[in-house]
């Protein structure tokens, strides 16, 4: 979620008027929003009283006001379940996801397009990992940044470890020692 909140900017003045909405990289288009009220406001690019932006929600933790957004599978419209397989490659901050037959998944910095969420991952220091899982896919383009779609997985099936960068790191720090 932390890629939302580097790319989707919103001003808010707690008792002022409505909030504006401001995209950079581009907004998902309103139709791409499981509320109405979300497409509401994508249309209009204003906010209403509790909700600044789209799959935003102001809340109070702990005593404090605070944002809190929506997980992708209930903000988006969502094609149904269906099994996946291919290669995961999970970084620190996001991920990516290489459908079968891809023989390799690079970095996500490097040209992601399908982000994968709700992978376990072990620490996302660019483990790679082979996957099959049921999960579902956003309908529309994700607009939050250069992925093209999100998919999130509902069931694992198999995930194997393939690369792990950490493992080597840490084997040629003890192996100096």
């Amino acid at each position: 979620m932390f890629w939302r909140a580097l790319l989707l900017l919103i001003a808010a003045v707690p008792s002022g008027p409505p909030s504006t909405l401001i995209c950079i990289g581009g907004c998902p288009p309103p139709e791409a929003y499981a509320d109405p009220i979300d497409r509401q406001i994508a249309e209009t690019g204003v906010g209403i009283p509790g909700r600044p932006s789209p799959c935003a929600r102001e809340e109070t933790v702990n005593g404090h006001p605070v944002v809190a957004i929506l997980p992708t599978q209930l903000c988006f419209k969502m094609l149904p379940q269906q099994r996946f397989r291919g290669l995961w490659r999970h970084a620190m901050e996001d991920s990516q996801f290489c459908p079968e037959p891809a023989k390799e998944c690079p970095d996500p910095a490097t040209g992601r397009k399908i982000r994968l969420e709700g992978g376990p991952g072990r620490g996302g220091h660019g483990e790679l990992y082979r996957v099959d899982f049921i999960g579902r896919r956003t309908v529309y383009k994700d607009g939050y940044g250069p992925s093209d779609y999100v998919v999130v997985m509902d069931e694992a099936i198999k995930i194997e470890l393939i690369e792990d960068p950490m493992g080597k790191i840490a084997r040629a720090i003890l192996k100096k020692n």
